[in-house]
């Protein structure tokens, strides 16, 4: 995550920049479904979220018996001072996945209702949202 310029958001000892986070499960059993997605860093020190499950998964569609979409949606609640105020800004996810017999697989990611990443064959699955 970061903004135009290119700043990292999820540094938060940079200002301007993100301090902490909380993700909620949007689908959970409960209004309040805490989804845990560790804050990790690259080699060359950017930050970056990774989320490998938690979030419960609901059919989108399903074409035949053996391929089906289900997707998973989870609220950010993303904090940060900015000219000592708190701020609070809150952003959707959507992770739509693609499920066959044989494959289970992250297909499409929205964020706030915009896509931002569509699964290629063979490459990664990161998504770099600018904010």
């Amino acid at each position: 995550m970061k903004n135009s310029a290119g700043q990292d958001l999820l540094n938060g000892k940079k200002a301007g920049s993100f301090s902490s986070y909380a993700v909620n499960d949007i689908f959970g059993d409960t209004d309040n479904s805490p989804v845990s997605i560790p804050l990790k860093m690259t080699s060359d020190s950017v930050f970056y979220m990774e989320y490998i499950a938690g979030a419960k998964r609901v059919i989108l569609d399903s074409i035949s018996p053996s391929d089906r979409t289900y997707r998973s949606r989870l609220a950010l609640s993303l904090r940060r001072t900015v000219n000592n105020v708190a701020d609070t800004v809150n952003d959707v996810v959507e992770i739509q996945y693609h499920w066959t017999p044989t494959v289970f697989e992250v297909s499409k990611v929205y964020y706030n209702g915009t896509l931002r990443f569509t699964k290629q064959p063979g490459m990664p699955n990161v998504v770099t949202i600018v904010k």
